[in-house]
């Protein structure tokens, strides 16, 4: 089990970075009337409702794989070539993805939502902020492939309800990382540091788009590497394709 413990913690983790997007909002509650305990409320309707999400999807994996495999069609059975050559096709796609999503993000002006939605939440509640965290659980779940693509091996892999929800904990534990980070920031230094909630967010919005910049980037440059290595070699990167 060791290989499918690396490939949950590996894809957790670039399912939390990768929709990091809940940082943001959690910072912007810290500047609410009740920071602490809306943040954790927050953080729990996160959390609760995406193990939900899983552990329902260990009953419906059969679904979950139909769903995939309609948008993504089964690849086992296109032939090498013309497999590594759409997968090439795809890294460099990705690859350019990642300068323009800095280009886009430079000329953006969503600074002025994030401005009208802090002073919506200013008043809001501890309620109020676990149905959020729930709601953004709940409608990100059907278009979370890494998620579901894990549900899927660990209903393959692993025997029992009770060991396949173990695995399902730990993939949260890992994807809610992001959104605990710059909490417990808040909680050491929000004695020390005067308007730690602006600096928290300048950090996290700046970060978060380097890493979604290096995700998009890295993997196009990891895809074409791998079907660059087939043509030339014959033998690609990876025993085995990156996309199935």
């Amino acid at each position: 089990m060791p290989a499918l413990i690396i490939y949950i913690i590996s894809a957790s983790f670039y399912d939390g970075v990768s929709t990091s997007q809940q940082a943001l909002i959690l910072i912007l509650l810290l500047a609410s009337a009740k920071p602490v305990r809306n943040s954790i409320a927050y953080t729990i309707g996160i959390s609760a409702a995406y193990i939900a999400c899983g552990i329902t999807g260990l009953f419906l994996a059969d679904t979950l794989n139909a769903m995939v495999r309609e948008f993504f069609p089964n690849l086992m059975n296109i032939s090498s070539p013309s497999y590594y050559r759409a997968q090439m096709a795809m890294g460099i796609i990705l690859f350019i993805s990642g300068p323009v999503y800095l280009l886009f993000k430079l000329r953006s002006r969503k600074k002025r939502k994030e401005n009208r939605f802090a002073s919506m939440i200013s008043g809001i509640r501890p309620l109020t902020a676990f149905i959020i965290g729930a709601f953004i659980s709940l409608s990100s779940f059907p278009v979370s492939l890494p998620y579901i693509t894990a549900i899927e091996k660990i209903a393959v892999s692993v025997n029992g309800k009770m060991l396949q929800s173990c695995y399902i904990l730990l993939y949260n534990i890992v994807y809610i990382l992001p959104v605990l980070l710059p909490f417990i920031v808040y909680l050491v230094l929000r004695g020390s540091i005067e308007g730690i909630e602006k600096k928290l967010h300048f950090h996290i919005a700046r970060l978060n788009v380097i890493l979604t910049l290096v995700m998009l980037s890295g993997m196009g440059l990891l895809i074409i590497a791998d079907s660059a290595s087939y043509f030339i070699r014959s033998v690609p990167l990876f025993s085995n394709r990156m996309f199935m």
